[in-house]
């Protein structure tokens, strides 16, 4: 995975952040603490945890660069891009758990919003287990196939991201995007 899927991450990731801070969003009533938050404990929160969530992200996809040296066997690249998604699924999980921690914003669709949120990185991370399941099954014995196939696994990587912004467009909070705008966590992330 070059360059431009590391981007495509950070690009992905960085939507999301910024649909959760114009939106808000975490744990559907029976998922979460139940707990009511206010907007700006809210947006901190779920600030802080797309940021480690980014970080750990970034930390992997930097870290497959400087393993996969130019004539790096397709055995080796595969090592590689296990590690990378088994992180990123790790990941995954642990910023829903994060989710349902931050209980429900104190806003008008607050549980909406909240369910929206921890849905879309729920889907996101079983489609990352399953890109990460693919990569068990990348041919190792032809260059050229193990290129084809290392092709569709960064699609599927990017399609599995992509869904974490498309179910929030169009849930808004100006309560929410208020207090992302002064909350430390999200100026950090580029959400505030």
């Amino acid at each position: 995975m070059g360059g431009r899927t590391t981007n495509a991450l950070r690009v992905c990731a960085l939507v999301a952040a910024l649909a959760l801070a114009g939106c808000g969003s975490s744990a559907a009533p029976t998922a979460s603490t139940g707990a009511n938050t206010s907007p700006s404990v809210y947006a901190g929160h779920i600030c802080a945890a797309v940021g480690s969530w980014l970080d750990t992200l970034q930390h992997s996809s930097n870290g497959i660069a400087k393993q996969l040296a130019p004539g790096s066997t397709p055995a080796r690249a595969k090592q590689a891009l296990q590690a990378l998604l088994a992180s990123s699924v790790s990941a995954s999980e642990a910023i829903v758990k994060e989710l349902h921690a931050a209980g429900t914003p104190e806003v008008a669709n607050g549980n909406r919003i909240a369910t929206s949120l921890l849905k879309a990185f729920e889907h996101a991370t079983t489609a990352l287990a399953r890109v990460r399941e693919s990569v068990t099954r990348l041919p190792t014995g032809d260059r050229g196939a193990f290129l084809t196939a290392t092709k569709s696994v960064s699609a599927d990587v990017r399609a599995s991201l992509s869904g974490i912004s498309g179910g929030l467009a169009p849930l808004r909070s100006p309560a929410l995007q208020k207090a992302a705008a002064t909350a430390p966590a999200c100026s950090a992330i580029g959400a505030g």
